[in-house]
């Protein structure tokens, strides 16, 4: 037969694992050890030739090997089943047939194993060669080399049953083929027990902190273990987790393999209360997967967390009596042992309102063990206006961003110590002369109105020297406003203001106004008005004033004279219960424009007052005379139809003057009533010397006399009548021209020099208007002797009055302007109804006034015609100063007159 290959020993033959064994190997590697051997094989030998089955062969306890498996948290029992030697004949024995069994007690187990008969040399799981166990738990060794079978019964431990004693019984027959009296089937019982005690070195927590891991706050809890147990270790199986003080694991926390030797814990804030202080363990547990029964664990000694209460609320105010702000923050808890002791710092950041400064300040405040409430207080800049804000935090963690964002506080305020004031230089003092009241203001700044401020005006009568204090309310000196009414006429006053706020503001300083007030009963000047030559024996100054006036000062000068050159002219007297008064200039030189000057003034505690008014207006006086005659022929016949003209000799008389247009000036009548009812007939009338084309008179949406396209045309509404011929056609461009344009209810005409050259029917209609009338817009050239109308006139008297000086008095003359009076800035109407003028004044702008570029007398001058009987009168001469001297010449076609000449004075 082949010899057959020896499986490899059972697990209890190479120690991997320590077990309890009846019998132990010794070495034999002596020489008595040797002798040993050899004898005993000899012995067996002999045995074996004499007889097969002999006592030796007989069951020993020593063929069963059992020990405890930590790793798998198992007991192991390997059982020698069956061999084929020992027993009659083939020698077969075990625990086979009926005859043999083996029943085994272990762990709460009741195996039976009974082999198959003669023959057991493999286990057929799911046979009844194993019960009482799953076959899962049994595994078939085999063949080893003690020459026998072998099978192993793991037996799966449960939690109460490790590091405790389990026991084992074997009970049973050891069966033998062919067996005799000497070798009867052995009876098996063995009665023996297991330590299950386990190995693992404690683990060690070596210190805590507070920190963050991945922007989460929290506390570390640092561990080890130091060495291996050497024997059942479980050192390095498992995993630490972390437990509170009575080993539960705390949820979601994680795990560390037991593979490292070392580590850290990491409890987030939300899995703890930092009011109070919490013990932690570290515990090693370690559950086989072979065996979910069990779990081994190990606990560490227990570490303390120190409570770190966080500041749960801050809050600030102001108190703007005392001037300071406080700033008031509480714990969640003060605990009195097991706590961190550091530093709360509070960050105070301060933003001036006016130039934006910002200035940042830390203070420490050291916890105290049972206190929960802190404030600190300081004083606002006294001026100042500061937003602040406020953090708070714990020092111990206080450089960590994480830690703050989380747990710091912050709060702000709004604080001003700049107390309500009145700003510098901004009191003053009105008087209401009207109302006999002074009017107090002034500007404030500041923002604080502390309890129990006043604001006092003090008013001080400089006349009596006396002094009073009026006390404002809050609202009063907010507003900026006091009306004093408790002032007397003809006292001087003086007034300053002053804020005294409560103690921690100081002394403001006061602010006086720098005017000093005196009502008296002095008036106002309301209008002046100097006469334009409406007598002829005088300048009549009329004006009007409001209030008390004792008396007005009449100054005058020569118009365009500086104003240094007023002099005193005349005072008249003034009364408190008249408001109209009225001077007349006799000594007015005529023919003089003057510039007059009115003043009221009145007597106030000794001191001489003027009205604030000056009021000036341009007065003249235009003297005139009559001249009356007859014209006869030698035999004494009336001479009818005759001119009679009257030439002021060289050097007298007052000089003609027109005015000068540029293109960009023009006159404008003040009133703009005039002309306007004017709707039915109108005539426009004056001399003009025409450079360019422009508009000479006009009545904006009425009428319109213009030179246009170099002939002149009258607008009447919407209708335009233009001449036949160009002007340079009817007269030289340099000379002046007489234009006349009548509107009458049927007809336009356009009269040049007296003789009508363009007539139309009339088709448009007019609206009135309140239009100003205009002269000369867009013109260059000169206008002189302007003559305004409400009526149409007819051709004789256009013809005998074109070329001489109307009166002023003439029937439906509206304006007439000689401009002899006028000035550069001003021109004035001397026509008039009855005793009253129309004074239909107007301005002069850009405009010039001339006495050279003016009609020639042959144009224009003083004439009239002798009647049926030869008589004539020439009326409203002028003359100036002392007289003027006129030269009487008649004329009629070629007749011949004799004298030729007469001179005739006019005067006062």
């Amino acid at each position: 037969m082949k010899r057959r290959r020896l499986q490899q020993p059972p697990p209890y033959l190479d120690r991997r694992f320590a077990g309890n064994s009846v019998s132990t190997r010794r070495s034999m590697r002596t020489s008595a050890g040797r002798f040993m051997q050899f004898f005993l094989c000899v012995v067996m030998l002999m045995a074996f030739s004499v007889q097969k089955a002999s006592a030796t062969d007989d069951w020993n306890n020593s063929w069963i090997h059992h020990r405890y498996n930590p790793v798998n948290a198992t007991l192991e029992l390997d059982i020698r089943v069956f061999q084929t030697w020992g027993g009659i004949g083939n020698g077969h024995c075990g625990f086979c047939r009926n005859a043999g069994y083996l029943n085994v007690k272990v762990g709460g187990y009741d195996i039976k194993i009974s082999g198959p008969d003669d023959n057991w040399k493999n286990f057929d799981v799911g046979s009844d060669q194993v019960t009482g166990i799953d076959h899962k738990y049994v595994k078939w060794l085999g063949y080893t080399s003690d020459k026998a079978y072998y099978l192993r019964l793991v037996i799966p431990l449960t939690q109460s049953q490790i590091g405790t004693d389990v026991a084992v019984s074997y009970s049973g027959m050891w069966w033998r083929k062919g067996k005799t009296e000497s070798s009867e089937d052995n009876p098996v019982s063995h009665n023996t027990s297991i330590n299950t005690s386990y190995g693992c070195t404690k683990t060690v927590i070596t210190g805590g902190r507070y920190g963050v891991q991945r922007n989460t706050t929290g506390y570390y809890i640092d561990w080890k273990k130091d060495g291996t147990t050497p024997n059942y270790s479980i050192d390095h199986y498992g995993s630490f987790v972390l437990c509170n003080s009575a080993g539960k694991e705390i949820s979601g926390i994680g795990s560390v393999s037991a593979s490292n030797t070392s580590g850290s814990f990491f409890v987030p804030t939300d899995k703890m209360s930092l009011d109070n202080f919490s013990d932690y363990k570290v515990k090693q547990k370690y559950t086989p997967s072979y065996n979910k029964q069990v779990t081994y664990s190990t606990l560490s000694d227990s570490h303390t967390r120190p409570a770190y209460p966080q500041v749960k609320e801050l809050s600030a105010d102001y108190n703007q009596v005392t001037r300071k702000a406080k700033v008031n923050w509480n714990l969640s808890a003060a605990p009195t042992q097991n706590c961190i002791e550091d530093n709360m710092v509070l960050t105070i950041k301060s933003t001036d309102k006016a130039t934006n400064a910002v200035e940042t300040t830390t203070q420490n405040f050291k916890y105290m063990a049972g206190k929960t409430v802190y404030s600190y207080e300081f004083d606002v800049p006294l001026g100042k206006s500061l937003n602040y804000e406020f953090s708070i935090k714990r020092s111990h963690t206080g450089n960590s961003d994480v830690w703050n964002n989380a747990f710091s506080k912050h709060t702000s305020l709004s604080a001003s110590a700049k107390h309500s004031n009145v700003t510098a230089g901004s009191v003053h003092a009105v008087l209401d002369e009207e109302a006999k009241t002074a009017t107090i203001t002034w500007q404030t700044n500041g923002d604080i109105w502390s309890s129990g401020t006043k604001a006092v005006i003090t008013r001080i009568n400089v006349t009596t020297n006396t002094t009073d204090n009026i006390e404002l309310s809050k609202e009063d000196f907010l507003s900026g406003k006091y009306v004093d009414d408790m002032i007397m006429v003809c006292n001087e006053y003086r007034y300053r203001l002053t804020v005294k706020p409560a103690e921690a503001y100081g002394t403001l300083t006061p602010v006086a106004a720098p005017e000093s007030i005196m009502p008296t009963s002095i008036g106002n000047l309301v209008a002046f008005t100097a006469g334009k030559g409406y007598y002829s024996d005088r300048v009549e100054l009329a004006w009007s004033s409001k209030g008390n006036f004792e008396r007005f000062v009449i100054n005058r000068k020569e118009h365009g004279a500086p104003d240094t050159d007023y002099k005193q002219i005349a005072v008249t007297e003034g009364n408190e219960a008249q408001n109209d008064y009225y001077y007349n200039d006799v000594n007015a030189v005529p023919g003089v424009v003057y510039d007059y000057q009115i003043k009221g003034q009145v007597m106030c505690s000794g001191n001489l007052l003027e009205s604030d008014e000056v009021l000036t207006d341009v007065g003249f006086r235009t003297p005139t005379g009559d001249i009356y005659g007859r014209v006869t022929f030698e035999s004494g016949q009336a001479v009818s139809g005759a001119k009679v003209s009257a030439e002021p000799t060289e050097g007298s008389g007052v000089p003609g003057k027109s005015y000068v247009f540029s293109g960009a000036s023009n006159l404008t009548v003040d009133n703009d009533q005039l002309l306007n009812d004017a709707t039915q007939a109108v005539t426009l009338q004056a001399w003009v010397r025409a450079a360019k084309e422009g508009t000479i008179i006009e009545k904006p949406g009425m009428y319109k006399l213009a030179y246009n396209g170099k002939k002149i045309e009258f607008t009447a509404g919407t209708q335009t009548l233009k001449t036949p011929k160009k002007l340079s056609e009817y007269v030289s461009s340099d000379q002046f021209v007489h234009l006349s344009a009548v509107a009458s209810a049927t007809h336009l005409i356009i009269y040049i020099n007296g003789e009508a050259v363009a007539e139309a029917e009339r088709t448009a209609q007019i609206t009135g208007n309140n239009n100003n009338v205009v002269m000369g817009e867009g013109f260059e050239g000169a206008i002189d002797e302007v003559r305004l109308w409400n009526k149409a006139l007819n051709a004789d008297t256009i013809a005998s009055d074109y070329n001489r000086y109307l009166v002023g008095n003439e029937d439906g003359l509206q304006a007439y302007y000689t401009f002899d009076y006028s000035v550069d800035d001003a021109f004035y109407d001397i026509s008039y109804k009855g005793t009253k003028y129309n004074m239909n004044h107007g301005v002069a702008t850009n405009v010039t006034t001339s006495s050279k570029d003016i009609p020639t007398f042959a144009q224009l001058g003083y004439s009239s015609y002798t009647a049926t009987d030869g008589s004539y009168q020439i009326r409203s001469l002028p003359y100036t100063g002392n007289g003027t001297t006129y030269m009487i010449v008649p004329t009629l076609g070629i007749h011949q007159f004799a004298s030729a000449k007469e001179l005739r004075l006019i005067n006062s």
